[in-house]
């Protein structure tokens, strides 16, 4: 007697392979939207403000909340309750190097980190998270004053990049001057050359930093043209390096190994069934 699959065993070995694959794909989909930090430190809060409502407007996150790093430093327990964090200044940092401290335990614990001007150039991070080389830039000073917009894109299918095609640092266009740190990757330039865009792997993960001010025109003239994509490539920026941690597997290649998985089961089960 062949060893047929009956119609009812072939239903629920269907309905098991559904059924799991919805399950992993809800686990996906569940896992997906991303709550952020902002970690600044400018002369004004709202410019503070103004970054969390360029971020929300994006729609990858589920919740944008604001640290006032001027008169306090977060603490890793705190920074853990993050996907991942955009940190910069202006004003100073209450304390820069136990901040870089935390940064770096953070980013050792999975979390994501994406530094912008100034504190990657003229008013910078201390502690470990620069001098243990998590930092893309390397802090120092800063220029400005003339208007520049997106160079060489010179990775067009990193994720950061996604849908950024434009961008225009406004009359000032803020920026570091200083060099790339050694085994980091400039993923995209300023017109001129200068590193727009820079991802550092550390430890199995990636950190980002970006080589321009985050407070838009909204709230100052001279800041990033709101006309173009400064808010699309920071929440770029924070997505990606919030999933850049390879010892964790994304949720979605979860998803496709086990429907594979039960895939490759099903069809053996098939070949089994035929004749000889």
């Amino acid at each position: 007697m062949l060893n047929r699959i009956t119609p009812f065993a072939s239903k629920s070995i269907a309905t098991i392979v559904l059924g799991l694959a919805g399950g992993l794909l809800s686990l996906t989909a569940a896992a997906s939207p991303l709550k952020v930090a902002v970690i600044g430190a400018p002369p004004l809060a709202s410019w503070n403000t103004d970054v969390q409502q360029k971020l929300l407007g994006t729609g990858k996150f589920t919740g944008v909340d604001v640290f006032d790093a001027h008169s306090g430093t977060p603490s890793l327990a705190t920074m853990e309750t993050y996907g991942a964090v955009l940190v910069y200044s202006d004003a100073g940092f209450a304390n820069s190097f136990a901040l870089g401290n935390n940064l770096a335990d953070y980013v050792d614990a999975g979390g994501g980190v994406v530094v912008a001007v100034f504190a990657d150039a003229s008013v910078a991070l201390g502690g470990r998270y620069v001098s243990g080389g998590y930092l893309g830039i390397n802090p120092s000073g800063q220029t400005q004053g003339t208007e520049l917009t997106l160079g060489t894109i010179h990775d067009p299918s990193s994720p950061i990049m996604a849908g950024v095609t434009s961008l225009d640092g406004g009359s000032s266009t803020w920026r570091s001057t200083g060099s790339v740190r050694a085994g980091s990757v400039v993923v995209a330039d300023w017109l001129n050359g200068a590193p727009l865009v820079v991802t550092t792997p550390i430890g199995g993960h990636q950190t980002v930093a970006l080589n321009f001010y985050p407070p838009s025109s909204a709230v100052r003239s001279d800041f990033w043209n709101t006309s173009t994509q400064g808010g699309l490539l920071m929440a770029n920026a924070l997505d990606f390096s919030a999933g850049q941690r390879s010892d964790v597997p994304e949720p979605a290649s979860l998803a496709l190994f086990g429907l594979g998985v039960l895939g490759l089961a099903v069809s053996r089960r098939k070949r089994a069934s035929q004749p000889a």
